[in-house]
């Protein structure tokens, strides 16, 4: 994925999820145009407790958004 790709897919990943600000995600591709960039987020919880969290943002080579997902 090219990195001006990247930086568009990061840029409308962190408007449509502001946590993600500043998170650099593991990309890897699914296809020849598709690609699944990967990002990770712990925030701690009264008690001391950890929430673990992915998202998940499915993007095609020019950074477009097809898909986004997290967990929990």
């Amino acid at each position: 994925m090219k990195s001006d790709a990247l930086q568009k897919a990061c840029l409308a990943a962190t408007q449509r999820n502001p946590k993600l600000s500043g998170k650099k995600p593991v990309v890897t591709e699914q296809s020849e145009n598709r690609f699944l960039l990967v990002f990770s987020l712990s925030e701690i919880l009264p008690g001391e407790k950890r929430l673990e969290q992915k998202v998940r943002v499915v993007t095609d080579a020019d950074g477009h958004i097809i898909k986004m997902s997290s967990s929990r």
